[in-house]
């Protein structure tokens, strides 16, 4: 009967547990007849901490419930949206390029696209015209063989255009139904989204973000379901049914605008939506059919699946893996061997996944190319051949977003090895070349994995923060001369995450002109001579570079005094703070400290007027400091800025003491150095 429940595709995890709170009056439900537009909608502006909003989501309506399909025999949903735009601006118009994604299985198992109407509204002398959509403005979008996404877009829009769409979807994927999201890129005045589930099915249902939710409606009702009944759910075959089921309408007024910002995952791990996922079903003339996973019963699924536990067991890289360590015994020495071999031999395709594309362990090495699990999971395979204690480590990249925590495979998109050799834990990654022991790829940096242990069958959940704080050391050793040219010594140090991204930006370049060239970049009236970096390849050593240095350019005149900014090239010049209110966390991904010394030796013909007073900022709980330290002895001057952001993530209650952190540092690094010429 419920053949179609674990054919699904477009899951969105549940995350958090229901927060939404019955409302003790339920709000007005505004008059939404798809072309009926009234004069004042045009007339609205923007409010408060949106009021320079490009346009307003007037109302957003969805309607989800359930029916039967006749070519299945099995019940499948239908959702119906209807959403109204206010343009004002510009870069608002691309409002009116509306896409919705389709997936197909096969032709008995698809979601179906039907009703689709839109047209654009303007007001002229007080009379509204309206421009339907036309035939040549739809469009089709292959994203792959199951994903089509329908395009449309709409004619005629202008600055204070009202924009109209309205459209179904049939679908047969009951695993996860379609989410709603109560919150955009735009201000939303009115967010309303009603669900009817007939009795026979059980939904988790979860609403998570920072805006507030109401449930402004919540019943139960009889309903018929007619249609070609022959499943083995029923007796005998039916064309007619009737059930409860219950009705619940979620509501959000007011709905300001979701942000960008620096220093975050994806913004969907942030946005106020509701989430549907099947928890059980219980049909007439049928058992009681749980759908909730256990982490047990996962773990034993991969190990069984052919694209993952079966190149784990398999014994086809014993020899290889017996090859590579040698005569070697010692355990770390060994790994370093496995790990070396597999980077060089292997290049990473592009493509994040948990699953290997092959479905033998000689494929994967013979292809000397493949995704993430087809590297790692070699590495696992050789590592265990080899003696060590290793095991996969599953993943959600930030770009993937946060897993909620529940048993939910599906949300996981990468995967790593993990080992441990005398009670230190070392995480290795394979993808790329330049990875050393414990060093991730940016994008893996989201806090925590899941380590499974395959003999056992079990899975625990670890952290994935960079063991030691990642470092940026700059020191100038400079000598101004008369006619304001700086000239001298530049070292740098890197550490962990900065130094891995100067290795990637230098293994990148044709050539180390190349290089030199992307690194001046940014950097006018810089003249480099004697360049020397060390470490590129030593991966568990700092990156250091050091560099005569002529800088010119950067000193300005007025009279017999001389102006500069001591930091010259390497001031914070913008605050990545703006928000006025920041519901989300501040995610960093790594803890990270910048030290830059300014050690800058005087002309006779010139004596310090002023220098910037030296200050300390901190937050209040000590993770994260500013420091500025500045001297003089009347022939040189020194300068010491540190920035320490000693967490990789910071609690939504931080946003503002951060925000406050960073004005300082912008402001305290633009400070000048006045010098008075004698």
């Amino acid at each position: 009967m419920f053949k179609h429940l674990l054919f699904f595709l477009l899951i969105s995890a549940s995350t958090l547990t229901l927060r939404a709170q019955v409302a003790e009056k339920a709000p007005a439900d505004p008059n939404i007849k798809y072309g009926k537009i009234e004069l004042s909608e045009f007339q609205i502006k923007p409010q408060g901490k949106d009021s320079a909003a490009s346009a307003i989501k007037i109302f957003d309506k969805g309607d989800l419930k359930f029916e039967i399909n006749n070519k299945t025999s099995d019940f499948r949903y239908v959702f119906t949206r209807h959403t109204r735009i206010l343009i004002l601006k510009k870069d608002a118009y691309d409002l009116a390029d509306i896409e919705i994604g389709l997936y197909k299985r096969d032709t008995e198992n698809e979601e179906i696209l039907s009703g689709f109407s839109a047209a654009t509204y303007n007001l002229d002398k007080g009379a509204i015209s309206s421009a339907k959509l036309t035939k040549e403005a739809k469009f089709l979008d292959k994203f792959d063989k199951n994903i089509t996404i329908k395009k449309f877009t709409l004619s005629n829009i202008q600055e204070g255009s009202i924009i109209e769409y309205k459209y179904e979807i049939r679908s047969d994927f009951l695993f996860t139904l379609r989410d709603w999201a109560f919150q955009g890129s735009i201000p939303t005045m009115y967010s309303d989204f009603t669900i009817t589930i007939p009795e026979y099915f059980n939904y988790k249902k979860n609403i998570h973000g920072y805006v507030p939710v109401s449930v402004a409606a919540s019943k139960t009702i009889s309903q018929n379901f007619t249609g070609n009944l022959t499943g083995e759910a029923y007796s005998s075959d039916r064309s007619t049914i009737t059930c409860q089921s219950t009705v619940q309408r979620y509501t959000a007024r007011d709905v300001p605008a979701l942000k960008d910002e620096a220093f975050i995952t994806t913004l969907d791990d942030y946005r106020s939506k509701l989430e549907l996922e099947i928890h059980s079903t219980k049909f007439p003339n049928s058992p009681y059919r749980s759908y909730t996973d256990t982490w047990e019963k996962i773990v034993s699924e991969l190990d069984n699946d052919q694209n993952f536990g079966s190149l784990l067991r398999s014994n086809y890289g014993k020899t290889l893996a017996s090859d590579i360590v040698g005569t070697e015994t010692d355990p770390l020495k060994k790994l370093n061997k496995i790990f070396t071999f597999v980077k060089q031999n292997m290049k990473h395709n592009g493509e994040d996944n948990k699953y290997s594309q092959q479905t033998s362990l000689r494929q994967i090495i013979d292809k000397k190319t493949g995704n993430v699990a087809d590297i790692n999971l070699l590495l696992i395979n050789l590592l265990d051949h080899a003696g060590l204690n290793s095991s996969p480590i599953l993943l959600s990249t930030r770009s993937n977003g946060a897993h909620p925590g529940n048993p939910l495979i599906s949300k996981f998109n990468y995967v790593i090895a993990g080992v441990t050799i005398d009670s230190n834990k070392y995480f290795l990654d394979a993808t790329n070349p330049i990875n050393g022991l414990n060093m991730l790829e940016f994008d893996c940096l989201n806090h925590k994995g899941l380590a499974l242990d395959m003999k056992l069958k079990t899975a625990e959940w670890i952290p994935l923060e960079l063991k030691n704080i990642s470092q940026n050391a700059l020191t100038y050793r400079l000598k101004l001369s008369p006619e304001n040219v700086f000239k001298g010594m530049v070292y740098e140090r890197k550490t962990e995450f900065n130094g891995l991204s100067t290795r990637q930006k230098y293994k990148e370049s044709a050539n180390e002109e190349e290089y030199l060239k992307s690194y001046k970049e940014d950097r006018n009236g810089l003249k480099i001579e004697n360049f020397k970096i060390s470490n590129i390849d030593s991966l568990s050593s700092p990156i250091t570079m050091e560099y005569t240095a002529t800088v010119e350019d950067m000193v300005e005149e007025a009279g017999n005094l001389v102006y500069f900014t001591p930091l010259l090239y390497e001031r914070t010049k913008e605050n990545p703070f703006k928000l006025e209110e920041r519901n989300f966390p501040v995610d960093f991904g790594f803890a990270n400290e910048e030290t830059y010394r300014i050690i800058i030796e005087l002309p006779e013909s010139m004596t310090v007027d002023k220098l910037p007073k030296s200050e300390m900022i901190r937050l209040e709980d000590n993770s994260a400091f500013f420091s500025y330290v500045s001297a003089s002895d009347g022939k040189s001057i020194s300068i010491v800025s540190k920035i320490n952001i000693g967490k990789s993530y910071y609690d939504p209650e931080s946003y503002f003491e951060l925000k406050e952190l960073f004005k300082k540092i912008v402001s305290k690094q633009a400070e000048q150095i006045v010098l008075k010429k004698i």
